[in-house]
């Protein structure tokens, strides 16, 4: 299975300012420490995966309501992942 989250893709690193720096030459001034990314990195898979699974079980549920339920909490999961993927931009 593909991750979900590459992280070759930022290719992040800090500079002795503390200004976080991302492939390409954006930066910004979150001032994340290097755990803080790490953990934020991981939430952001973890988002990922549950959006996956969720959808999963959304196209294999006969039941209408639970596959709604499931649609619904898969498209939070993804809108999650986004909201925490800004503080990488």
């Amino acid at each position: 299975m593909q991750a979900i989250f590459e992280w070759d893709l930022l290719s992040i690193y800090f500079m002795k300012s503390g200004i976080l720096k991302v492939k390409g030459g954006l930066s910004m001034n979150h001032n994340l420490t290097e755990l803080e990314v790490e953990h934020l990195r991981s939430l952001i898979g973890g988002h990922g995966t549950v959006a996956k699974k969720l959808e999963a079980y959304a196209q294999s549920c006969t039941d209408p309501e639970l596959k709604t339920i499931f649609e619904r909490d898969a498209q939070a999961a993804k809108q999650a992942q986004q909201d925490l993927m800004s503080y990488l931009n």
